[in-house]
């Protein structure tokens, strides 16, 4: 098996690890904290929207933590990620602390089994070719191909010959 496609969307998962800056603690709103990443860039500018498993996307500006939300940035050529959540949400709010209480906030969503993830249009698709260790045979009559990105499965309703011929050679093998 071998194709050819182009990957347009991105899915990153936050964890911490990522080089976070802030505008501190409660600077733009009394009850939210906003913070930016430069290494989440590769956007659509032109269509800068995304979804987040623990925050929503909303209308409004999140510049500076202003609202609570995601958002992405745009100022010439520079491209920035824009994180802006409930500062009571934050492990530790006193000044000073915000990026390593964002990164703490992040590693514990983590290790719970619930991280935080967002996914939004590339700038530029991605080329990928999909190959395969093993052929994908097909049975006689509809076939179902299903998969999870990991491993391939093909069903379909089963030729009643060969079963037959496969149960036999399975007894004769154990005699």
């Amino acid at each position: 098996m071998s194709g050819e496609g182009q990957e347009t969307q991105k899915l990153v998962i936050l964890n911490g690890t990522e080089s976070w800056n802030s505008w501190g603690i409660n600077a733009h709103n009394p009850a939210i904290t906003g913070f930016y990443a430069y290494d989440i860039n590769d956007y659509d500018a032109k269509n800068a929207k995304g979804i987040c498993s623990h925050l929503e996307t909303p209308n409004q500006d999140v510049w500076g933590g202003r609202n609570a939300g995601i958002g992405f940035a745009t100022v010439g050529s520079s491209r920035y990620f824009m994180f802006s959540m409930l500062t009571s949400s934050l492990p530790d709010i006193s000044a000073g602390h915000e990026v390593a209480s964002l990164k703490a906030y992040l590693a514990a969503q983590s290790d719970a089994g619930t991280p935080v993830q967002i996914a939004y249009k590339l700038a530029e698709p991605v080329p990928f070719t999909a190959t395969g260790a093993q052929p994908l045979s097909a049975l006689a009559g509809a076939n179902t191909v299903l998969t999870d990105a990991d491993s391939a499965t093909v069903t379909g309703r089963a030729d009643p010959i060969k079963r037959i011929t496969d149960l036999e050679d399975a007894v004769a093998s154990q005699t």
